[in-house]
């Protein structure tokens, strides 16, 4: 898992800014991760489509943000976050959040905890629908990421004021 390849004592995660620098590892990790192409060459399965959309082989890039499913899902969080912009593919969206969303400000807190929490939701969803045959509406899996982001999110007074403006789900 991710937390394999960070060692607790690399990153201050007190200090938000710390956080983004996990990304750099957690790429070349999710690189190693076991996506369909990579069962499919240990033959546990042999279908090469996307889990989430069925539409395309996918590898991990894919996952996150191309897929239309965890695209569909990021759009929304991006909103509910009142980030108003174009899908950016991961890499991109990586470099975006070390350029505009650093620092110990709400905002940057706020979205980095919601990145996070996408991206562990849409690899849990593509989990539950490989290993699972199971599968969860796109509403849902945004609607427990925003439980989740809220309920930690409360523990810290100043994102506790950011996140009573958004105390809706889109």
């Amino acid at each position: 898992m991710v937390r394999d390849y960070v060692k607790k004592q690399d990153v201050n995660f007190e200090n938000v800014s710390a956080t983004l620098m996990i990304a750099d590892p957690m790429t070349k990790a999710q690189r190693r991760l076991l996506t369909r192409d990579r069962l499919a060459n240990r033959r546990i399965t042999d279908n090469l489509m996307c889990p989430l959309c069925n539409n395309e082989a996918k590898a991990i890039d894919h996952v996150f943000f191309k897929c239309g499913m965890s695209a569909e899902i990021w759009s929304k969080l991006l909103q509910w976050q009142g980030i108003y912009r174009q899908m950016l593919n991961w890499q991109e969206e990586l470099l975006w959040g070390k350029i505009n969303k650093t620092g110990r400000n709400a905002e940057a807190e706020l979205y980095i905890m919601v990145l996070a929490g996408c991206n562990y939701h849409v690899w849990q969803e593509r989990n539950i629908r490989i290993f699972q045959e199971k599968q969860r509406s796109v509403h849902g899996i945004i609607k427990q990421i925003i439980q989740e982001v809220t309920c930690k999110g409360t523990l810290k007074p100043k994102l506790e004021r950011k996140l009573v403006s958004l105390n809706f789900y889109p």
